[in-house]
């Protein structure tokens, strides 16, 4: 694999994950949570930060973080936040919604739990991403046109795969969740 092609696959996988026990047991102001995201995700490919005051405050008006008491932010807001993170770019607002309500139910022990299990398994899972994709790339040239545009097409449809894939789960193994305010 090129050296540039090479260069390129680290540094999308380069992108990190909060672990739990990196957050403050203090509770945060909003500027000093969008400060840590960045410092383990980096910014956006467009040099834009991964989460913005008003992304922070449509997630909370949309439910998908727990209400907030006063300016502050605990570390279990802190978690939601970067779940919300992770899922934005595969799943509609209304999806990610569906998925947290089911685990949240004022169990944050359990979102705890599951989300060191996706620590755990985030590594394993670069390292086979990876092979996989140095696989697929083995001799193309980062000037090799044709043989990037083939590539290019074979990563989208993975993508697109994946994509579809988590949108299913999303969609068909979680409720809808209650509506405030009505019975069921």
């Amino acid at each position: 694999m090129d050296i540039t092609i090479n260069r390129l696959l680290r540094e999308s996988m380069d992108r990190g994950a909060l672990d739990p026990d990196q957050i403050p047991d203090l509770d945060l102001y909003i500027d000093q949570i969008i400060m840590l995201i960045e410092n383990f995700v980096g910014t956006q490919p467009d040099g834009q930060p991964p989460l913005t005051r008003t992304m922070i405050h449509n997630y909370s008006k949309a439910g998908l973080i727990s209400p907030v008491k006063g300016k502050k932010y605990s570390k279990e807001h802190i978690m939601e936040m970067f779940a919300v993170y992770s899922l934005k770019n595969t799943l509609s607002i209304e999806q990610i919604k569906r998925v947290l309500c089911a685990l949240d139910n004022g169990q944050s022990d359990l979102l705890n739990e599951k989300y060191q299990e996706y620590l755990q398994g985030n590594q394993q899972l670069r390292e086979d991403a990876c092979q996989a994709i140095e696989q697929l790339m083995e001799g193309v040239a980062s000037d090799d046109y044709a043989g990037l545009y083939t590539r290019l097409l074979l990563l989208a449809d993975m993508a697109q795969m994946l994509t579809d894939f988590a949108r299913r789960i999303a969609e068909q193994c979680y409720p809808d969740p209650p509506m405030k305010g009505k019975k069921k």
